[in-house]
């Protein structure tokens, strides 16, 4: 009897553990989704946004038409936006570690 009511307690104890892993786990994988679509929000603002003001400012010929400053303008927007995709990325693989971790736990758990 008292090795039975042990065992149910461990068995309940297991299962709270176990959702309150699963929920961890779910909330990481929310996190780098949040994360990923945040970011193509932010590169197609960047992108866009700089665009739209250079050809604004033309427009009103405010600065003349020059191709070069529209490169320059691309490539620092290029680079703006490596570094928030480096910057993203980082944190997906981190969220991802994180996971992988919490599914080694639940397998230690049962297994």
């Amino acid at each position: 009897m008292l090795k039975e009511n042990l065992d149910k307690k461990k068995d309940l104890q297991r299962e709270v553990e176990t959702e309150l892993l699963l929920q961890s786990y779910s909330k990481f994988v929310s996190r780098s989704h949040t994360i990923f679509s945040t970011l193509f929000n932010v590169i197609s603002s960047i992108l866009f946004g700089t665009l739209g003001i250079i050809i604004s400012l033309i427009d009103i010929k405010l600065i003349p038409w020059n191709k070069y400053y529209f490169f320059l303008a691309l490539i620092i927007d290029l680079i703006i936006i490596g570094l928030v995709i480096l910057i993203s990325i980082y944190k997906i693989y981190e969220c991802r570690k994180i996971r992988t971790k919490i599914v080694c736990t639940i397998k230690e758990l049962y297994f």
